[in-house]
């Protein structure tokens, strides 16, 4: 459609029907449809559904919350259905009712663009053309696997993973968590539970920045007759662009899992510059991407709780042929945490090492490791090395 005149654009013999025509049609039948409804609902004051006011005003940015006010929404609020450019909001946020209904808006391809709200149910439809901006949140996602009850995994009984989820991001978003397990006939065992075992159906946990909420992810069940498998479980978190992974854990069903040391959190920090890293998807870990001769430098961060003495090792060891990673010249591969340093709550370290591919460097995998002196665990940061042509 043209902005000037309203009118769609004219097309020719041999032009090409994209999509976004298309879309610009569909959306001015569904235009066109609402403005029939409404000509056809009949009664004084009338009880078609309608969309009295948009709150806040102007542009809305993708993952910001929304009231829309109207009439003769209906109850449970569940029965009105309401897309933003086609897509169906999944629920509606507390305080939600017959006048209002809260949601967040969802991430919409394209923007900045124009596109249309609609409110349909029993009563009618309506809707409103708002703008929509990309999302202005940024920041970091920290996943980390805690433990797995029982210890023992075992065939045709269920599974539970713990997890924390900590928000480092600039805005409260709602995360979208995504278990992935090697096995892909396991994957539909897979349940999201919050920290007291409920499910959780919308599968998101709302976070404001820095805090923290820890939650499960259940195998319901083990498949019989899995005795001595080998599999790896991670967790992807998504929100408005943002991504996090607890990176893969290896298990195997009948054996004792290797607990991580729950008073370490171990996480990354940063990559620099940012477009070495590949953020790791699915059962991949993140990746840093390098061209021979380059360096990066990745930081990362780890919280404890425990006085004592602390090493950060890299495995394997000797690294991969042709990879030179060394801790920078603050990063002390052995430090010391003393009892007074806990005083004032935990005390955080920031490992920092530089990546670099040399001649006969080839796409590998690292671990980096950090454990206490005397415990029998530790916590450990998963990374593939890619050398790019």
């Amino acid at each position: 459609m043209n902005g000037q005149n309203g009118h769609f654009e004219r097309v020719k013999a041999g032009d090409l029907i994209t999509d976004d025509l298309m879309n610009r049609i569909l959306d001015k039948l569904d235009s066109l449809e609402a403005r029939v409804s409404k000509l056809e609902v009949v009664g004084p004051g009338g009880s078609v559904v309608a969309i009295t006011d948009i709150f806040p005003a102007g542009s809305l940015q993708i993952g910001q919350e929304v009231q829309v006010l109207g009439r003769n929404f209906v109850l449970p609020v569940t029965l009105n259905t309401v897309s933003v450019d086609g897509i169906i909001i999944q629920g509606f946020n507390p305080g939600s009712d017959n006048t209002r209904l809260i949601f967040n808006i969802p991430a919409i391809q394209g923007a900045p663009k124009d596109v249309i709200l609609k409110i349909t149910n029993q009563n009618g439809r309506d809707f409103r053309t708002i703008n929509i901006l990309p999302s202005s949140l940024s920041g970091n996602i920290d996943v980390s696997w805690l433990s797995v009850t029982p210890q023992t995994i075992t065939q045709n009984q269920p599974a539970t993973f713990l997890y924390q989820l900590e928000s480092r991001a600039t805005a409260p978003a709602k995360f979208t968590i995504s278990p992935v397990v090697s096995i892909p006939s396991w994957q539909s065992n897979l349940q999201v539970l919050d920290s007291s075992l409920n499910i959780i159906p919308s599968g998101q946990i709302e976070l404001a920045p820095l805090q923290q909420k820890q939650f499960n992810i259940r195998i319901n069940p083990i498949p019989d007759g899995t005795n001595g498998t080998n599999f790896s479980l991670l967790v992807d978190v998504s929100a408005q662009g943002l991504m996090g992974s607890s990176g893969p854990r290896n298990f195997t069903v009948g054996q004792a899992a290797q607990q991580p040391d729950s008073s370490i959190t171990f996480t990354r920090n940063f990559v620099n510059p940012s477009s070495a890293l590949i953020p790791g998807t699915g059962t991949n870990p993140d990746t840093i991407q390098l061209k021979q001769g380059t360096t990066a430098t990745v930081g990362l961060s780890a919280v404890l709780t425990v006085a004592g003495t602390y090493d950060v090792t890299i495995l394997p060891a000797p690294l991969p042929t042709g990879w030179s990673i060394a801790p920078t010249f603050d990063s002390p591969a052995e430090f010391t945490v003393n009892p007074g340093d806990l005083s004032a709550g935990p005390v955080a370290k920031t490992p920092k090492y530089t990546v670099s591919p040399q001649a006969g460097a080839a796409s590998s995998r690292i671990e980096i490791h950090i454990k206490r002196q005397g415990a029998s665990s530790d916590q450990f940061i998963p990374f593939a090395l890619a050398l790019l042509q």
